[in-house]
C-alpha cells in the first residue's frame, strides 16, 4: 500500500483483519465445545458435521486474514494482539481430550522404549501383544498402560518408522507425562514456539509488516494437526526453518547440524543439502566444514535406523515398497513405472520402481531450487518452499499434516502458492459421503499445481534473476507505519 492510500480504507482493512482474528478464536472455541475435531468415522457420515464446519470456516477466516495483513512495520499493540489470538487458538486445542486411533499412540510407546534405553525398532506391537514380553522392563511398560496404547496403534504388524531424532522427542514427552497426550503437546509447543521465533527473526530481517507473523501464529492447519491430532511434523518443520535461518546468517556449522537433525526427524530434509552448497560455495573451507559435520552427524544418527531395514517387520521397508494414496502425480509416475516393467518383462514391483523414479526426480528439483536460491532469507524460504511443495505433490502418500513445514515459509515469503498450500489441505476434512478421496485430491492438488506453474512462468519471464531480493532486505528500515519496501501482498 502506498503512502497516498486513503487512511480510512487502511483503517477498515485493519479492522477487518482484527475481526478475522477474533472469529478464528471463536471457531476454535466452538471446536473445543463440539469436539472431537475429525475422526475417520466422522468423515464417513453424510453431511458436514459441526466440527467439519468449524474447520472449514477457520480456513476461510485465515485466508481473509492473510490477505488483509496490516502494513505497519512496528506496532507493539498489533504484536500483542496477534500473539494473544495465536495463544488462545492453541489453548482451545489443549482442552480437547485425546482421541483413540491417532498416530500419537505409536509415539507414546516409542517414547517409553527410548526413555528406558530400549531399541524402538526391534519389535512390532504384534510381537509384544501376542508373545511373552522379552524382558521385565517391557513387561513393566505393558502393565503400566502400554498394552492399551499398543492395541490402539496403527499398523501393529510393523515396527516403528520414525527416525531417531523423533524418538528423542517422544522420550522427552514420556518423561514429562508417561503415555500422556499433554506431555507430547508440551514438546510440540516447544518446537512450535521455536519455529515462531525463527519466523519472527526472519520477518524482522526482511523488515516485513508485523502483521505478517499472523500467517504463522493463526494458521488453523498447524494448530489443528499439531495440538489436536498431535502429529510430529512440527519437529521437523522447526529444524528445517532453523537450517534456513542459519544459512541466511552464514552460520554453516549450525546449518549442517540442523540439516542432520532434520533428516534424523524425517528423512526428506536431506534433499535440502544443495542450499548449503549454493550458499557457501565461495567459502570452500566453511562449506567443507558444514557438509562434513552434516554427514558425520547424519551417519551417527541414522545408522541404527537404517539397519532396521533388514528386519521383516521394518516400517521403513514396508513404506519403501508399499502402496500409495496420491491419485494424481504419483499415479502418473506409477503408470510410467508399470509400462517400463511390462516392456522389460521383469517381475520387479512397479510401485517400488515408481519410488525409485521419484527419488532422483526430487533430487533434481532440489538441486535446481538450491542453485536458484539467493542469499536472503526471503529467497531461501521461497525456493525451499517450492521444493517441499513439489515433493509433497509427487510423493506416494500425502496427508494434511505433511504441509506443516510450509507454514513458516509462507509467513516469510507471503507467496500465493505457499499460502494456498497451508490453507487448502483443510479440505481433506470434507465428508467422504459428499466428496470422494480422488475429488478431494483434485480440489487440493489441482490449484496448487496451477499456482506453482504460474509462479514458475513468472520466474521464467523475469529472466536470469527469478527471485529478486525484497527491497526491505537491502534498504534501511522505514519509519513506523511504512510499507517495508517491496509490497509482498498476493
Amino acid at each position: 500500500m502506498s503512502s497516498t492510500a486513503d487512511p480510512r480504507s487502511s483503517s477498515l482493512r485493519s479492522l477487518a483483519w482484527g475481526l478475522c482474528g477474533l472469529l478464528l478464536v471463536g471457531a476454535f472455541v466452538a471446536l473445543w465445545r463440539v469436539g472431537p475435531y475429525v475422526e475417520l468415522s466422522e468423515m464417513e457420515r453424510p453431511g458436514i458435521t459441526p466440527a467439519m464446519a468449524c474447520t472449514l470456516i477457520a480456513g476461510v477466516l485465515y485466508g481473509a486474514a492473510a490477505w488483509l495483513t496490516p502494513n505497519a512495520i512496528d506496532s507493539r499493540r498489533l504484536l500483542v494482539y496477534l500473539v494473544t489470538i495465536g495463544l488462545l487458538m492453541r489453548a482451545a486445542m489443549f482442552l480437547v481430550p485425546a482421541q483413540h486411533g491417532f498416530d500419537y499412540n505409536r509415539y507414546f510407546w516409542d517414547g517409553a522404549m527410548t526413555a528406558h534405553g530400549l531399541n524402538p525398532y526391534q519389535y512390532s506391537p504384534n510381537d509384544l501383544l501376542t508373545a511373552t514380553a522379552p524382558n521385565p522392563v517391557i513387561q513393566g511398560l505393558l502393565d503400566a498402560g502400554g498394552k492399551t496404547i499398543l492395541e490402539r496403534t496403527n499398523h501393529p504388524e510393523l515396527a516403528t518408522i520414525y527416525p531417531p531424532v523423533s524418538q528423542v522427542a517422544f522420550a522427552l514427552a514420556y518423561r514429562i507425562s508417561p503415555f500422556g497426550i499433554n506431555g507430547w503437546r508440551i514438546v510440540l509447543l516447544l518446537f512450535d514456539l521455536t519455529a515462531a521465533l525463527l519466523a519472527w527473526s526472519l520477518l524482522r530481517t526482511a523488515r516485513a509488516p508485523v502483521g505478517q507473523w499472523a500467517i504463522y501464529l493463526w494458521n488453523p492447519l498447524l494448530v489443528l494437526e499439531i495440538y489436536h491430532s498431535a502429529h510430529l511434523d512440527m519437529i521437523m518443520g522447526a529444524l528445517v526453518l532453523f537450517y534456513l535461518w542459519s544459512l541466511s546468517r552464514e552460520r554453516y556449522l549450525e546449518a549442517g547440524t540442523a540439516l542432520a537433525l532434520g533428516a534424523g526427524a524425517k528423512l526428506w530434509p536431506a534433499f535440502l543439502g544443495m542450499f548449503l552448497v549454493r550458499r557457501a560455495w565461495g567459502q570452500k573451507s566453511r562449506l567443507v566444514a558444514g557438509l562434513a559435520l552434516a554427514g558425520l552427524l547424519s551417519a551417527v544418527i541414522l545408522t541404527p535406523y537404517l539397519m532396521a531395514l533388514f528386519q521383516a517387520s521394518s516400517g521403513l521397508g514396508a513404506y519403501a515398497k508399499g502402496s500409495h494414496d496420491n491419485f494424481l502425480a504419483h499415479d502418473w509416475i506409477s503408470l510410467v513405472a508399470e509400462i517400463i516393467v511390462n516392456l522389460s518383462g521383469s517381475d520387479f514391483s512397479s510401485d517400488r520402481l515408481a519410488r525409485l523414479i521419484t527419488a532422483p526426480l526430487l533430487a533434481a528439483v532440489a538441486i535446481h531450487q538450491g542453485l536458484r536460491s539467493g542469499p536472503s532469507a526471503f529467497s531461501l524460504c521461497l525456493h525451499a518452499g517450492a521444493f517441499i511443495l513439489i515433493m509433497l505433490l509427487v510423493s506416494p502418500t500425502v496427508y494434511p499434516w505433511y504441509f506443516i513445514p510450509l507454514v513458516p515459509l509462507a509467513t516469510v515469503t507471503r507467496k500465493p502458492f505457499l499460502l494456498l498450500a497451508v490453507i487448502l489441505p483443510l479440505m481433506f476434512n470434507l465428508p467422504r459421503a459428499l466428496v470422494a478421496d480422488r475429488l478431494v485430491q483434485w480440489l487440493v492438488h489441482g490449484p496448487l499445481w496451477l499456482a506453482l506453474a504460474l509462479h514458475g512462468f513468472r520466474a521464467w519471464k523475469r529472466g536470469a534473476d527469478p527471485t529478486p531480493e525484497p527491497a526491505a532486505e537491502r534498504t534501511p528500515a522505514p519509519t513506523e507505519g511504512g510499507t517495508g519496501g517491496e509490497d509482498l501482498r498476493l
